[in-house]
């Protein structure tokens, strides 16, 4: 699976004092339709070219990020729609393969919004802490209340979405009880441990220390098994998979993006981002704007942007238990601040958490395998 995700616009109508955009909240500056046209042609010609290259079928997620995108000219997301159908079409990818996706803070949707989004099988991912206090409208007031409201509608609707929970200071306590929430809803569910971003944010509002976010995730991950997984949470399900991996002694294949890319990030202006570089865009990957995908793969700052993945890959992975049964992607999955450590930040903390709490449960290396076999069988 590859994911585009298109930052049309960095505008939002909120201040959440954790934002990675948080320097671009207020920038109404949006990407050009003819720019769409040439990301969305990127993203096609580059399923086509993975496809050629593996000789399999493979599998793309288009999501419409920011900022805010329900904040943009509904004329405007109508049309960049239309033009998604339009390329795919001209593409001639089985339509099935490609999704449309789109995140959001749900705060302010209109019903002809929800009518779009519909029609157009656009499928939502919602930015809910449900904890209140970091979250709030550019005056500063609470936004819980009307999510909710909307979250209602989006059920009456018949609009299925997943949902997203920041981890940080005010999450981490309530985190059980957040999943409580999801679960009671069967909405599939990612938590995201806080990462670096720009300075200029209200730290004190969300800084969450890594025995805090450690701490949480383990919580959880033992609330998610008391509950018997009633609703998919990432990445702890991913997480969970590497470690038993390692524990039965098989192996994962390689995180290798010359073998395919996981994740781009197209920001307004064109350029193209690693998602470990979000928040640090001084080293982009090339600018779909300029170049196409054959141009931006084969230029000097991709092969430069392969040199800084393999490094860090090196640097954290190396020596790592678990390398083998992980797959080595967690190391890349968000900014890191310094490189100035051996091992993951978090993730490798709960992998031994979860390699204890299976065991605990008298689930060792035996068990585990006969488990699995009989998954297969």
């Amino acid at each position: 699976m590859t994911e585009w995700v298109i930052e049309a616009s960095t505008f939002c109508n909120l201040r959440c004092a954790y934002c990675y955009e948080w320097d671009g909240l207020s920038n109404p500056a949006r990407m050009p339709l003819a720019s769409v046209r040439k990301v969305l042609r990127a993203a096609c010609d580059y399923h086509v070219r993975r496809e050629a290259g593996s000789g399999a079928p493979a599998r793309t997620s288009i999501i419409w990020h920011g900022g805010e995108p329900l904040t943009l000219p509904l004329d405007y997301l109508e049309a960049i729609f239309e033009l998604a159908r339009e390329v795919i079409a001209e593409s001639c990818i089985d339509r099935k393969r490609i999704t449309l996706a789109m995140q959001t803070n749900l705060y302010a949707v209109s019903d002809r919004a929800l009518g779009l989004l519909k029609q157009h099988r656009i499928g939502l991912g919602v930015s809910f802490d449900l904890v209140r206090g970091v979250r709030r409208t550019l005056t500063g007031k609470a936004t819980e209340d009307r999510v909710l409201r909307n979250l209602e509608r989006l059920r009456e609707a018949g609009i299925e979405h997943g949902a997203i929970t920041v981890l940080a200071t005010h999450t981490c306590p309530a985190i059980c009880d957040i999943f409580d929430f999801w679960a009671a809803r069967r909405v599939p569910w990612r938590v995201l441990p806080l990462f670096a971003g720009p300075p200029g944010r209200d730290h004190a509002a969300f800084a969450a220390s890594e025995d805090e976010l450690v701490q949480a995730m383990c919580r959880l991950f033992a609330h998610w098994m008391r509950a018997r997984a009633q609703i998919v949470v990432k990445p702890l399900d991913e997480w969970l998979a590497n470690v038993v991996r390692h524990m039965i002694g098989l192996r994962a294949r390689p995180y290798d993006r010359r073998q395919g890319e996981t994740v781009f990030v197209v920001r307004p202006d064109g350029n193209v981002l690693q998602v470990g570089d979000l928040g640090n865009t001084s080293q982009p990957l090339g600018n779909l704007e300029h170049q196409t995908i054959a141009e931006l793969l084969a230029s000097p700052a991709y092969a430069a942007s392969l040199d800084r993945t393999d490094a860090i890959t090196e640097k954290l992975c190396g020596g790592c238990r678990f390398r083998g049964g992980c797959d080595g992607y967690p190391a890349h999955a968000s900014p890191i601040e310094s490189l100035d450590r051996e091992r993951c930040p978090v993730t490798h903390r709960v992998y031994g958490f979860i390699e204890r709490h299976l065991q605990s449960a008298g689930l060792g290396a035996g068990e585990l395998r006969a488990l699995a076999e009989g998954a297969v069988s």
